[in-house]
């Protein structure tokens, strides 16, 4: 099995993306995705370390638990009412994991 270490390994293999899976792609959080955010009492929130392993765990509570703070940031509580493991030591080594 070979490991993909960079975005063009990706592309050879599976081509480019379509158009209206581009166009998904958002810069920021916007009003729908911020409503959507306020009413959701579940997310999966994943990480991965710096060596590159993964990680995916459950979180949930009522709806609202997660909260937008701007344009590019989640706060996301971590606690008794969550479910699942504590994403902060990987999160932290891999800031574009979510």
């Amino acid at each position: 099995m070979s490991i993909i270490e960079d975005i063009r390994d990706i592309k050879t293999i599976y081509g480019e993306p379509m158009e209206r899976a581009v166009k998904k792609q958002l810069p920021k959080l916007e009003k729908h995705s911020r409503a959507f955010i306020a009413l959701s009492p579940f997310i999966v929130m994943a990480t991965c370390d710096a060596e590159g392993r993964c990680d995916a765990s459950p979180k949930g509570d009522g709806p609202g638990f997660v909260q937008v703070l701007d344009d590019n940031t989640l706060l996301i509580p971590t606690g008794s009412a969550t479910t699942g493991s504590t994403p902060s030591a990987t999160s932290s080594k891999a800031p574009g994991s979510g």
